[in-house]
């Protein structure tokens, strides 16, 4: 969905850009290609961009993937330019990665204040999927700090045991049964959409009550789609308003939903900003 989302936001500016004339008469290409959400991948995609002739590379989705590639990135010389990568350690670098974000920390640290001044949760109960550590870490770090300070305790730090980064619904299952029985107030999962959705409907199903928090990283259409109701009273921290009011992002909004049929999401809306940004540069 991460990714998907960003591709269609990045094709509608380049379809608007070049329906304007393009970039002093020349009209942009976008190349799309699949990192299947693995390092390895993302740097052989990045090589085969460079290969075709790219000058910038949108992307990447997730933290672990751009950590991969940033020393090739460098090293080629060739713009990165992401709407979703936060992770801290990516900040004040002189090199080529860009974002259209804030940073994890930054994110997290809101997040706390806020879980303490408007929910009043005094223990929380950490949990992790991995794969993403970049962006877990800091936004782990930066909410157990904050929360801390304001005089919150973080229960445990737990990561969510797989076979392969990716965990099946059993597994899911079986660290739902395990959690519930240590019975903690509010629970917050730095997960993925597809994750979370699954840990929400398993306590459900097990009769576990407790609020579930979530990051940025779940902040997607999917969660809704994968999840339905049992998705209903998460806290989830937004980098995106998806009821914004403004003439610029109304007009955005009905091009995306005319084009794609679905609303757009936070990548939608970066991806579009990182092309935009790019645009500006180029021209």
């Amino acid at each position: 969905e991460l990714g998907i989302a960003l591709r269609n936001g990045a094709f509608l500016a380049v379809e608007e850009i070049n329906a304007n004339g393009g970039i002093n008469g020349r009209p942009l290409q976008l190349i799309v290609k699949d990192d299947m959400g693995d390092p390895a991948k993302a740097l052989q995609v990045d090589q085969d961009l460079i290969d075709e002739g790219a000058i910038a590379i949108i992307g990447h989705v997730t933290s672990g993937q751009t950590g991969a590639v940033l020393d090739f990135i460098n090293q080629n010389d060739i713009l990165l330019i992401s709407g979703s990568s936060s992770a801290t350690s990516f900040s004040g670098k002189a090199d080529n990665f860009f974002r259209v974000i804030t940073d994890a920390k930054t994110l997290s640290s809101a997040f706390a204040e806020h879980i303490i001044s408007d929910h009043d949760f005094r223990e929380v109960t950490i949990i992790f999927s991995q794969g993403n550590d970049p962006f877990v870490k800091p936004f782990s770090d930066g909410f157990e700090e904050t929360f801390n300070l304001a005089g919150g305790t973080i229960s445990d730090i737990l990561p969510i045991e797989c076979e392969v980064v990716a965990c099946t619904p059993d597994e899911i299952q079986a660290f739902v049964t395990n959690l519930k029985d240590s019975n903690p107030t509010a629970v917050l999962a730095i997960t993925s959409a597809y994750d979370l959705a699954l840990l929400v409907q398993y306590s459900t199903q097990m009769d576990f009550e407790t609020t579930w928090l979530s990051s940025t990283w779940a902040g997607t259409n999917e969660l809704i789609e994968k999840g339905g109701v049992a998705v209903d009273g998460i806290v989830l921290v937004a980098a995106f308003h998806p009821d914004y009011d403004s003439e610029a992002y109304n007009t955005f909004r009905e091009n995306y939903v005319d084009h794609f049929g679905k609303e757009p999401s936070l990548l939608s809306a970066n991806g579009y900003t990182a092309i935009r940004y790019l645009a500006t540069a180029l021209s």
